[in-house]
């Protein structure tokens, strides 16, 4: 069988060969989709939140326990004066008393209130006023009968006393109470203002009571003479809760708020040992308040309002203020 002739391919010359370039590949950039988060984001923002909460609480109980500390700073402090003030109101029942005593014992007064001569007694009396700096003297008969009434004026920085005879005196609820032979003290309204006064009996040599001497001052003038700090921010509060003199800003806002409930006045004279405190804002200005009965001769005549500002309330608020905006 013969063989059959393939054709011969020749090589081909690739050296010489003129080739196409080859166009390299090109990657297009993965974008992001919107909503990708990273992972360093998923771990941080959940992990700031918590450290904000626990902050943000931390600093609410913190500020929380020092507005507490500050609240029992305050009300301690306001007891101190109280007490302070208790002592000094009571000495000033001493004191009255004791130019009663003065004037009862003086030599011919109790011979010129028998005589019922007000003449003579002025010029016994009126120099013992004007040396305890009294505004007020009153001598009255056993029959509440006025003999003799000085009463202090100040004319020009002159000081003098006018004076009174015959009038009848009886309706003072100090002259009335002291025809029981003690000691009575009260607060008084008078044409010079709300005075303090205190009566007490005059006996004849064989103890017979013979009549009353009232000694009086006027409040702002008792109020002056207590201790400067123990004023400060004071209100005197009658029996029934009038405000009678404060040394708080006499604006009319403040006035006006002044005045205390029967519920409160008869809790202060109430409760023996305790006092009643409180929290009240006048005019924007925030209040610690302690309540004391006004005592004289062992016996409550009024209630005194002592006031102290207060700034722990403004910790509380700036507290809740911060924890409402962390949540808000």
């Amino acid at each position: 069988m013969g063989r059959k002739n393939k054709s011969i391919v020749v090589a081909r010359d690739f050296e010489n060969e003129t080739t196409t370039p080859i166009i390299p590949f090109r990657a297009k950039p993965i974008q992001p989709s919107s909503d990708y988060v990273s992972l360093r984001t998923r771990l941080l923002v959940p992990l700031f939140a918590v450290m904000l909460v626990i902050v943000t609480t931390g600093a609410y109980l913190v500020s929380q326990n020092l507005m507490r500390t500050q609240e029992d700073d305050e009300v301690r402090d306001v007891l101190v004066r109280s007490q302070t003030l208790s002592a000094q109101t009571a000495q000033i029942g001493v004191e009255m008393r004791e130019e009663i005593r003065r004037i009862t014992f003086t030599s011919g007064v109790r011979e010129n209130v028998a005589a019922q001569n007000g003449p003579a007694l002025q010029t016994l009396i009126e120099p013992l006023a004007e040396l305890a700096a009294l505004d007020l003297v009153i001598v009255t008969g056993a029959d509440s009968q006025e003999i003799l009434s000085l009463q202090r004026t100040e004319v020009d920085g002159l000081v003098d006393y006018t004076v009174a005879e015959k009038s009848d005196v009886s309706s003072l609820e100090p002259i009335f109470q002291a025809m029981s032979q003690q000691p009575r003290s009260g607060l008084v309204q008078t044409g010079q203002g709300v005075m303090l006064v205190t009566s007490g009996p005059i006996f004849s040599p064989t103890d017979q009571m013979m009549g009353i001497v009232t000694v009086g001052r006027r409040l702002d003038h008792v109020l002056t003479a207590l201790d400067s700090p123990s004023i400060e921010n004071l209100t005197v509060f009658a029996g029934d809760g009038r405000l009678l003199r404060t040394t708080l800003p006499d604006n009319e806002t403040v006035l006006n708020a002044l005045h205390l409930p029967l519920e409160t006045v008869n809790q202060t004279l109430g409760l023996v040992g305790q006092v009643p405190t409180e929290n009240i804002i006048l005019d924007s200005e925030r209040y610690q308040v302690a309540y004391i009965p006004f005592t004289v001769d062992t016996q409550p005549i009024g209630v005194l309002g002592i006031y102290q500002p207060t700034y722990a309330a403004y910790s509380g608020d700036m507290a809740r203020q911060l924890t409402s905006l962390t949540f808000a």
